[in-house]
């Protein structure tokens, strides 16, 4: 019997305890933290995650390519300018001998217009050259020639016994070398008519020593 007792004591004290817990819990608010027993809260780890900065939404800046590559100065359009060859000299008178290139004068030919003074009349141009080579060619005057062809000598002073053939040259300095009639050498005359010339001038010589090399004369 005394088992018994002992038994339903023990019932009763759990069966009080037990109440007395429900007491305290109910008297918690539903929306507080946990306590833990030594009376400090566990705050649950925050919904949103620590703010990291996000990545920059455009990358860096790189400053693009030029549209436009460097500019090369583009090659002339023109190429370098040759400069062209020298046109051969009409008259060169630097050496020993005066060198007369016919090819290069520009001549001026009067054929024999008849008359009191019959003569042909041979020259370079002075509007042309900055020298005057001439050759006249009297067919009455200077009874030695009266003429033909063949090869006569130069000879301008006597009326009877020259030719009439006189040669005059003014140099580009203005020296008028031809001034005495004084002039000598030879022409060979191939052809000296209406339609046109081809002389041969060989030995000229003047007064004051000046000499040519031998030319030909054709127009």
């Amino acid at each position: 019997m005394k088992s018994i007792l002992r038994l339903l004591a023990v019932l009763l004290a759990v069966v009080l305890v037990a109440a007395a817990c429900s007491d305290d819990t109910s008297d918690a608010d539903p929306g507080d933290p946990p306590v833990d027993d030594n009376g400090s809260t566990d705050d649950p780890p925050a919904d949103d995650p620590p703010a990291d900065d996000p990545p920059a939404d455009d990358p860096p800046a790189d400053d693009p390519p030029a549209d436009d590559p460097p500019a090369d100065d583009p090659p002339a359009d023109d190429p370098p300018a040759d400069d062209p060859p020298d046109e051969p000299a009409a008259l060169d008178d630097s050496g020993d001998q005066v060198m007369v290139d016919w090819g290069a004068v520009t001549p001026v030919f009067t054929p024999d217009a008849g008359g009191d003074d019959h003569f042909f009349h041979v020259h370079s141009s002075n509007a042309v050259h900055d020298f005057y080579l001439s050759f006249e060619f009297y067919t009455v005057w200077g009874g030695a020639w009266t003429g033909g062809t063949g090869t006569f000598p130069i000879g301008c002073n006597d009326p009877t016994n020259d030719t009439g053939i006189c040669v005059n040259y003014v140099t580009a300095n203005g020296d008028n070398l031809g001034a005495d009639f004084g002039a000598s050498g030879t022409v060979t005359i191939n052809q000296l008519d209406a339609d046109g010339y081809e002389i041969l001038v060989g030995g000229l010589t003047f007064t004051d020593g000046t000499t040519f090399a031998d030319f030909t004369m054709v127009g």
